[in-house]
């Protein structure tokens, strides 16, 4: 069975994104690029509604850009569950409350623990949140 992975709001900004002048950034931007050409196919990839809004938003030509990068991948729904389950999450003070829907669909290893505990409540086993950047270096390990 393949890994799924859930393709957030990054991934097609840096893919499509002119380099960065900050070095560190630009970096993100050609790993991301360095996965996506050569590696997602060894993944089932899915996005939300959220991520389609979000990636919709901004520059024409740049959200055009985005949503090409996205196009043909299946759509996780976003049913009352989820809208449930988000609730939760915010009510655990682990994101700040302009968050909003982002709560659906992001967190960082400081607020991990606690969105656990709300995912597994709730049924759930938590997925793992990574980068590009964790992916390649993973795989890389395994290739040793």
């Amino acid at each position: 069975m393949r890994t799924s992975i859930y393709i957030e709001t990054t991934i097609p900004s840096y893919i499509v994104a002119n380099p960065s002048r900050h070095e560190y950034e630009r970096g993100c931007q050609e790993r991301t690029r360095q996965w996506w050409d050569s590696k997602r196919q060894n993944y089932d990839l899915c996005i939300s509604q959220v991520v389609l809004g979000e990636v919709a938003s901004g520059d024409a030509e740049m959200a055009a850009k985005r949503l090409e990068v996205l196009a043909g991948l299946p759509e996780l729904d976003l049913n009352e569950d989820v809208e449930t389950l988000t609730a939760d999450i915010m009510t655990t003070g682990a994101l700040p409350p302009a968050a909003g829907r982002d709560a659906a669909h992001i967190a960082n290893p400081h607020i991990q623990r606690q969105i656990k505990k709300v995912v597994e409540r709730h049924g759930y086993e938590m997925p793992i949140l990574c980068t590009p950047d964790q992916l390649l270096a993973t795989e890389a390990d395994h290739e040793l």
